[in-house]
């Protein structure tokens, strides 16, 4: 999922900068300051649709991990109907408002003129954001990552390949032209996953303002960070074209460049948001800390690899936006820099804000969000560059994301404690180990023993202990015989209560309700586990995440019952 999530990511921030560098290389400077204009705007529509899609996926995920079919269909059914009215509206309202807004950035003429020639088929794509993006959240979130890649070809396709055609013929109205093509067939495209038989999205139209609220609660930090940016955008255009001249918006351009480059990172919270969800629904605590540990490790990763990259091949960026004057070019060049040394902490910053909203400490990631993205930005960068000069504004920009960092975790210590910092999970009275392996005949005899010494341990009773045991060892041979010549791997967790014990099976093979075995004469191994389910009253199967994942229950002494 991570390597999924990073290359859409990686994809979403191409075609961000593809309209920049396509008007760069074949429109000319003005151009680029054109698109950088519109911006502002760009932003919002990303904020508000996030509201939608990152809050439908979360809530979703959590109630798919509480094996709650009906409300995730709920959830679903509500997000798609708010997709529809929000596209509605933002057309309208883009319709009516790009002229006023235009007016009040008082552009150069040439300027201007070229930004209201991109907003004639830019505002139509930006009338569909919402759709796309809630499909393409959902559509991953229900773990079809492949799906996803392939739409973003056609994605690729629009917004690089018909942008560049069309620009030739039609100016800048050709390259929002493209990008509208390329959202379109992306969000058709994704929609195939709807005739999947791995597709668990089954909408129930569905209004409720709790659920509303709970989804804006979710959403409100990926949300955040867009309307943030827009702000700042919006402030940081303003000043430049008042304080510096119209013409050192190119350079800027470049640095929005940076930080929607930045939106990279986000993959590893797209990628560990539906894994910790259904952990949490679960009550699986080692599973939520597991998955952390190796997203803090990518993360800094992510963040180091981009900083060394940036500023290594600073010199080619000037180049990829065809910025011609040398006075510009070196400035261009200059900013990069100094803003690629931020990068480590801009990823970690995106990391903890995405976990604390998933742990429902939303007030404390909206307020890292605060700091990382409006206030530390305008607070450094605006006072210093004014005092002195436009190279302080990237100075200022360049330092925003450090100092909100130390800023954050002292304020993340002084709120929640030392102890459990930064993950501060709930503790729970339940006895919980995980068990990953490879599906084989070995791999399963070993699990079935460790699982009787945890019994054991756990003074459950010979019953309950040879009941485990067997049902354990059938159930994950039968899925081995499901899946003939595959390797499947599988995650096995025990909750040991003080008079229950509950396994949550994952497994990657064909999907299946292992419950309930729809031709149990089909093997003698499927004839016996058909026994067993048909005398196991507490289980439950639910396709998550693209797995098979079954759940079941026994009391820890069956003998006493």
């Amino acid at each position: 999922m991570l390597f999924s999530a990073t290359i859409v990511m990686i994809v979403i921030v191409v075609l961000l900068l593809s309209d920049l560098a396509i008007a760069g290389n074949i429109i000319g400077e003005k151009a680029v300051a054109a698109i950088n204009l519109l911006r502002t705007p760009y932003m919002l529509v990303l904020g508000i649709s996030s509201i939608i899609s990152q809050g439908s996926s979360l809530l979703y995920s959590l109630r798919m991990g509480e094996f709650d079919k009906d409300a995730a269909d709920k959830i679903f059914g509500q997000g798609l109907l708010g997709a529809t009215i929000l596209c509605f509206v933002i057309f309208f309202f883009y319709s009516i408002g790009i002229d006023p807004y235009l007016a009040y950035m008082n552009p150069d003429a040439e300027t201007g003129l070229l930004a209201k020639e991109y907003a004639k088929y830019y505002i139509p794509t930006l009338a569909i954001y919402p759709m796309y993006m809630y499909i393409a959240a959902m559509v991953y979130t229900d773990g079809d990552e492949g799906l996803s890649l392939i739409a973003n070809l056609f994605l690729i396709f629009g917004n690089i390949v018909l942008s560049i055609v069309m620009a030739k013929k039609i100016g800048l109205a050709g390259i929002s032209l493209g990008s509208f093509v390329g959202v379109f067939l992306c969000t058709a495209v994704t929609c195939l996953h709807f005739f999947k038989k791995s597709n668990s999205l089954k909408p129930k139209i569905f209004t409720s303002l709790r659920t509303l609220w709970d989804m804006a609660k979710y959403s409100i930090v990926d949300a955040g960070i867009y309307i943030y940016f827009a702000i700042q955008s919006f402030v940081m255009t303003k000043l430049i074209i008042t304080q510096f001249g119209g013409k050192h918006l190119e350079v800027y351009s470049v640095i929005v460049g940076l930080w929607q480059l930045t939106l990279i990172f986000d993959g590893v919270g797209q990628a560990f948001c539906p894994l910790v969800n259904v952990y949490r629904g679960e009550g699986n605590i080692p599973g939520i800390q597991k998955t952390m540990r190796y997203s803090l490790k990518a993360s800094l990763l992510e963040g180091i690899v981009m900083s060394i990259i940036l500023f290594a091949f600073a010199d080619a960026v000037p180049l990829l936006f065809d910025i011609q004057n040398t006075e510009l070019a070196s400035e261009t060049i200059r900013a990069v820099r100094i803003c690629s040394l931020s990068l480590t902490a801009t990823s970690i910053l995106f990391l903890l804000t995405s976990y604390y909203l998933l742990t429902e400490k939303i007030g404390h990631a909206v307020l890292i969000c605060f700091f990382k993205d409006l206030l530390m930005p305008i607070g450094l960068a605006v006072p210093l560059s004014v005092l002195f000069g436009l190279d302080y504004l990237w100075v200022g920009l360049s330092l925003a994301p450090t100092v909100a960092l130390g800023i954050s975790i002292w304020i993340t210590r002084l709120r929640f404690g030392k102890k459990g910092f930064p993950l501060y999970v709930d503790e729970t009275d339940d006895k919980i180990h995980s068990l990953n392996f490879i599906i084989q005949d070995k791999a399963v005899v070993e699990a079935r023993d460790t699982i009787e010494k945890m019994l054991q341990d756990h003074k459950a009773s010979k019953r309950t202990i040879m009941r485990s045991m067997l049902l354990i060892e059938e159930l994950f041979l039968l899925i081995q015989e499901k899946n003939p010549g595959k390797k499947i791997s599988a995650e096995l967790t025990i909750f040991l209560s003080k008079d229950m014990v509950k396994y949550v099976i994952r497994d990657d093979g064909i999907i299946f309700d292992i419950t309930e075995e729809d031709d149990p004469l089909a093997s003698i191994r499927g004839y016996i586990v058909a026994a067993m389910m048909h005398k196991q009253t507490v289980r439950k199967n639910l396709t998550t995440t693209s797995f098979n994942r079954n759940m079941f229950a026994l009391p820890l002494n069956i003998e006493a019952k």
